[in-house]
């Protein structure tokens, strides 16, 4: 991987690739915005840059924030960048993205709906669950819910994915599962119930979960 440099435009700061023509942000400004589009491309010394990646520190804290909207050409969120934006509503995500979990955009606590474009390859949206494309892994949940059912297909559930969920009482496994990442059940305080099919009662992640909350499974 080439060596970036840092460049500054007005109230930005970019990191640059001058092979590829690509650039980070290191540095932006929202400012007062309600909606807010993450720009796509900017022209630095008389060339194209395309805007690829949004990295950790780049956007402080926004207060106004309401709709944010990330364009096709960005591939990376830092899971650290926008977090704790009391009004966020609502996140369009390109066709871009390639990954998303319950880090990216915690602590927004009015969050309630993420598009993820048709055409992104990597990510989709299923019954209020982020999902990888092909259906297979489990990323987070758009919003908190009493009763989580991980549909049919899912074999993993990403790390994080429901840590700290207050308001979860009832999860239901299914028998595609195989594996559980780390703290995806972790300080879960209302949880009173596990629904697992018998093909999972010998899966030690399903059991882990279980024990650890001493739950009745029915």
């Amino acid at each position: 991987m080439s060596e970036r440099r840092e460049y500054r435009q007005g109230r930005y700061v970019y990191l640059l690739d001058d092979n590829d023509h690509t650039a980070w942000i290191k540095q932006g400004h929202i400012g007062r915005c309600k909606t807010y589009r993450i720009p796509s491309s900017m022209n630095i010394e008389g060339l194209p840059y395309t805007i690829t990646s949004v990295e950790l520190g780049a956007f402080k804290c926004q207060r106004t924030l309401q709709h944010l909207i990330f364009p096709d050409t960005i591939e990376y969120i830092d899971e650290d960048e926008f977090s704790h934006l009391p009004n966020l509503r609502s996140v369009y995500i390109g066709k871009g993205v390639q990954y998303l979990n319950n880090w990216h955009f915690r602590c927004c606590p009015k969050l309630h709906t993420i598009t993820i474009d048709k055409h992104n390859p990597y990510l989709k949206v299923q019954d209020g669950l982020v999902l990888t494309h092909d259906g297979t892994t489990l990323l987070r949940s758009l919003f908190r819910r009493r009763e989580l059912i991980i549909p049919e297909g899912v074999k993993r559930v990403e790390k994080v994915a429901f840590w700290y969920d207050d308001k979860l009482e009832s999860i239901t496994f299914p028998s595609s599962l195989r594996e559980i990442g780390d703290s995806s059940f972790s300080d879960i305080p209302n949880l009173k119930k596990v629904v697992i099919p018998e093909e999972l009662e010998n899966l030690s992640d399903v059991n882990d979960v279980i024990k650890s909350y001493s739950i009745f499974v029915k």
